[in-house]
């Protein structure tokens, strides 16, 4: 692992020389000026070997087991949120519009309005995440998709839609 990781940072000097310098006895480390950030399921196993290699602030997240190695890698941070709206009728034959999201159930009276608050929150989950993750708000490109199921093509409320906001962000450097 430290080997992978003072390659990718010391790209002027060969794999071989580093393995040297890390499998000597000699009384020396490597010293990094930026936080090593461990994600995956054996992270924390590594974690004392590293410290004894390195110099470096090495940080193991809360939830480092499932984190997205890929994500880490090219250092950005990526949040998906799906919303789902559904119209639907009560008992006594009132049209309802209900709003699904990982904040529970939500109730409206018009689709339109479901619609609406459902972009907003959409945006606004991707952005708390991407902020509580440290990441530059101004650099968070959010993108989102729509899929509707209607009974009829012309141009009626859709009996059902899903919303899916993927969020990509880089850290704040």
């Amino acid at each position: 692992m430290v080997l992978n990781l003072m390659s990718f940072i010391l790209k002027d000097v060969s794999p071989q020389e580093i393995e040297k310098i890390i499998l000597s006895d000699r009384f020396s480390q490597f010293r990094m000026k930026i936080p090593v950030v461990l994600i995956g399921g054996p992270v924390v196993a590594y974690t004392e070997e590293l410290k004894q290699i390195l110099d470096a602030d090495i940080i193991v997240p809360r939830y480092s087991d499932v984190g997205n190695a890929v994500g880490a890698v090219v250092g950005k941070g990526i949040k998906r949120v799906e919303i789902l709206i559904k119209s639907t009728y009560s008992k006594d034959r009132k049209r309802l519009v209900l709003l699904f999201s990982s904040r529970g159930r939500e109730t409206f009276g018009s689709y339109p309005e479901a619609l609406e608050y459902a972009e907003s929150l959409g945006r606004k989950l991707v952005m708390e995440y991407m902020t509580e993750a440290g990441l530059d708000k101004g650099e968070v490109q959010i993108e989102m998709s729509r899929k509707d199921i209607s009974l009829s093509e012309a141009g009626t409320i859709p009996v059902e839609t899903k919303l899916v906001f993927v969020g990509i962000g880089m850290p704040k450097v």
